[in-house]
């Protein structure tokens, strides 16, 4: 049998032809100089929610500091660390908690990047 003749997918193919046929009626259709218009309008918007993401990432890094007095200890692969253990003499630590309490530390200094993982304590 070809498959131009085949009853199954000449109804899936008509199926499918009505299903775009309902979309596009539910869609609008412009001419590209409307759709220009309307596509730079929506960068403008998008520009200014860029905008507003920047000045609220600023406003978060410019918080206080909180100064850890608790010693925390971590389970590393090289045994229990405190805190300032993780940092060995890297002048940032970057951590973030994964799924299980797991956590991820990422040091860095001028020189080189190091990815450490952790288990968290309870």
């Amino acid at each position: 049998m070809n498959k131009a003749d085949d009853p199954a997918l000449a109804f899936a193919v008509g199926q499918e032809r009505e299903r775009n046929n309902k979309l596009l009626a539910q869609h609008p259709v412009v001419s590209q100089e409307e759709w220009l218009k309307q596509r730079l309008a929506l960068m403008e918007k998008e520009k200014q929610y860029v905008r507003q993401g920047d000045a609220l990432s600023a406003e978060v890094s410019s918080l206080p500091w909180v100064k850890v007095e608790k010693d925390y200890l971590f389970t590393s692969p090289d045994g229990d660390l405190t805190l300032k253990d993780l940092f060995r003499g890297h002048s940032q630590l970057y951590a973030r908690v994964e799924p299980r309490r797991r956590i991820v530390a990422i040091l860095r200094d001028p020189r080189h990047v190091v990815r450490r993982r952790f288990a968290c304590p309870d």
